[in-house]
This record gives structure tokens, C-alpha cells and sequence, in this order.
């Protein structure tokens, strides 16, 4: 999923972050062994062109800030 967020493709970043979205919801302590390589290729995609990933990138931030400070 990480790889999908620097696709050239729209559809696919925002794809990617949706589904990482959904796995951040699920599966929060292997998501925070991970949160180093996630945040870097996410950060890319928060000033994304597209607004739909934009937005998808800003709520799966959103999420991971709510996982850290709750851990």
C-alpha cells in the first residue's frame, strides 16, 4: 500500500491512502511499527495536486497523530 502513495496515477494514491486509512483504523500496533516509513511517503501526498488525495492524505494524517498520542 505504502508504494501506491507515489503512483503517478490519482486513482492509485488515493487508493493507497484510503486502504492505509482503514488499516491504521484496524491494526494500530503494527501500523505504529511502521509509522516512520508511512509518514515519509504520506507527506508528498498531504500537498498533492489532486484534491481527493489531498484529503485522503490529510485524514489518514489526522488518524496517525490520533494513534500516536493515544499509544
Amino acid at each position: 500500500m505504502i508504494e501506491c502513495f507515489k503512483n503517478k496515477e490519482d486513482r492509485v494514491r488515493y487508493a493507497g491512502i484510503e486502504y492505509m486509512f482503514l488499516t491504521c483504523k484496524c491494526f494500530n500496533d503494527i501500523i505504529l511499527l511502521k509509522f516512520d516509513e508511512i509518514f515519509e511517503k504520506l507527506i508528498n501526498n498531504i500537498i498533492d495536486t489532486n484534491d481527493a488525495v489531498k484529503k485522503a492524505a490529510t485524514s489518514l494524517d489526522n488518524c496517525l497523530k490520533s494513534l500516536v498520542t493515544s499509544s
